[in-house]
C-alpha cells in the first residue's frame, strides 16, 4: 500500500500555516511547534515543518529546556529531515533566546529566600550540558547588586577558586553572596564536593564579614538549598 504523502505548509489552510497565523494574530497565538517550524523553514517529501517540529519536542518531552541542552551533532543524529543547517538553526535559536534572558538587568530585587534567588540562577545554567558556577552578591538590604559566573569545568565537577567568589562580593561592597552551580545528570543531591566547598566559603567569607546565604543546586526546573538542608 502506497504510503500518505504529509502536507506541505502551502497546502493547509491559510490560518494554518504558521508565518500566517503569527503575522495575523501575534506571537502569543503561536504554539512551541508552531515557532520551531518556523526556524525548520520547510519539510522534507515525508514530512512537512510543523511535523518536523513536533516530532522533536515530543522527543524532549514537549520541553523547550530538555531542546536547549541538545547540540547539532544530536539533532542531526536523532530526527530524520535535520540535518546540519536546520540543526544549526534551531540551537542557534536556543541560544539567542538564553541570552536574551541574561541581558534583562537583575533589577533590585530584594532576595528572601531560595526560591526568590533561584530563577536568577536558572536561566543562567538550567539548560547547559556542562558544570558553571555563579555568585549573587547582595546589599544589606538584601538586594541584588550583581550576577557573575565564577567559573566552569565537565559534566563532573566545576573549577571554582574561593578568592574569585570573595572578591566578586567585595568589588561590589557586597554584606551577603549566595552561590550556585548546576548538575547536568539531573541530580539534585548535594556531593561531598559540594558540601566541603560551601563551608570553606562560608568559613572564609566570615573573616570578611560576608555572608554566604545559602548554595543552590540547579537541575532543570528544580533546585536543592544547601541553607534549607541544614548544610548551611
Amino acid at each position: 500500500m502506497k504510503e500518505q504523502s504529509h502536507l506541505k505548509l502551502k497546502d493547509l489552510d491559510t490560518q494554518d500555516r504558521p508565518r500566517e497565523k503569527l503575522q495575523a494574530h501575534g506571537l502569543q497565538s503561536m504554539s512551541d511547534t508552531e515557532l520551531l517550524a518556523i526556524i525548520i523553514n520547510s519539510g522534507t517529501t515525508r514530512h512537512t515543518a510543523l511535523d518536523l517540529a513536533r516530532i522533536i519536542l515530543n522527543h524532549f518531552d514537549n520541553s523547550l529546556s530538555k531542546l536547549g541542552q541538545a547540540d547539532v551533532a544530536t539533532l542531526c543524529r536523532e530526527f530524520d529531515g535535520i540535518g546540519p543547517a536546520r540543526a544549526i538553526g534551531i540551537v542557534a535559536a536556543m541560544e539567542l533566546g538564553r541570552r536574551r534572558s541574561l541581558q534583562q538587568p537583575p533589577a533590585r530585587q530584594k532576595i528572601a529566600c531560595a526560591a526568590d534567588a533561584f530563577p536568577h540562577f536558572a536561566r543562567r545554567i538550567a539548560d547547559l550540558g556542562h558544570e558553571e558556577f555563579w555568585s549573587m552578591t547582595l546589599s544589606s538590604s538584601g538586594c541584588i547588586i550583581d550576577i557573575r559566573r565564577i567559573g566552569q569545568g565537565g559534566i563532573a565537577a566545576s573549577l571554582v577558586d574561593v578568592r574569585l567568589v570573595l572578591r566578586h562580593a567585595i568589588e561590589q561592597s557586597a554584606t551577603a553572596i549566595i552561590v550556585a552551580h548546576n548538575h547536568p545528570s539531573g541530580n539534585l543531591k548535594p556531593s561531598s564536593d559540594d558540601i566541603a566547598l560551601t563551608r570553606k566559603l562560608r568559613e572564609a567569607a566570615k573573616l570578611l564579614d560576608i555572608r554566604l546565604l545559602d548554595h543552590l543546586v540547579v537541575a532543570g526546573d528544580h533546585f536543592a538549598s544547601l541553607a534549607d538542608e541544614g548544610i548551611l
